[in-house]
């Protein structure tokens, strides 16, 4: 799988780059076919998503931050929709966490939580379509943008964790 290198008559040595995403991709494919494995998913986008709402408030440029109000903006304009599309509301919900992911700066953490939301598309838009939350997400959204714009990296952590956290409950 790449993470270990043998050499003939030398020995074994850890590779260079001992990092396969494909391993990432494989644990998640497992447990999506477990019994609670959603919810060990959502504890692991809390640690991973709240560190990269704390990363990105410290690094936030004017472009991210235009991308991020613009998502705002399309969800306000789904969810008020003569007839809301579950479908298209998880899209841009799923979008606000990937471009924070993205503008993280962080090449590992983007891989994970990009990995993990692609896999959730489903369960979150049937989780949408099944509750009141989504605009209790919105709002949630608009208090880690909050954060996030004033650059306070501690409550931006906080923010998107409390936000992952209900969602798990």
């Amino acid at each position: 799988r790449g993470i270990v290198n043998v050499r003939a008559g030398s020995g074994a040595y850890v590779s260079e780059q001992p990092f396969n995403f494909q391993l990432a991709d494989e644990a998640i494919d497992w447990l999506l076919r477990r019994k609670g494995a959603l919810v060990q998913l959502l504890e692991v986008r809390e640690i991973l998503e709240g560190f990269a709402a704390s990363l990105l408030s410290q690094r936030l440029d004017e472009q991210i931050l235009a991308q991020l109000k613009d998502n705002l903006q399309r969800r306000t304009q789904a969810i008020n929709a003569q007839e809301p599309d579950a479908n298209e509301i998880g899209e841009i919900d799923i979008q606000f966490h990937e471009l924070i992911a993205d503008a993280c700066g962080n090449q590992v953490v983007k891989e994970f939580i990009c990995a993990i939301t692609t896999r959730m598309t489903t369960s979150n838009c049937a989780m949408i379509t099944l509750s009141t939350k989504k605009i209790t997400s919105f709002h949630d959204h608009s208090k880690i943008l909050e954060a996030i714009e004033s650059k306070d990296s501690v409550l931006a952590e906080q923010m998107m964790r409390a936000h992952i956290a209900e969602i798990r409950e």
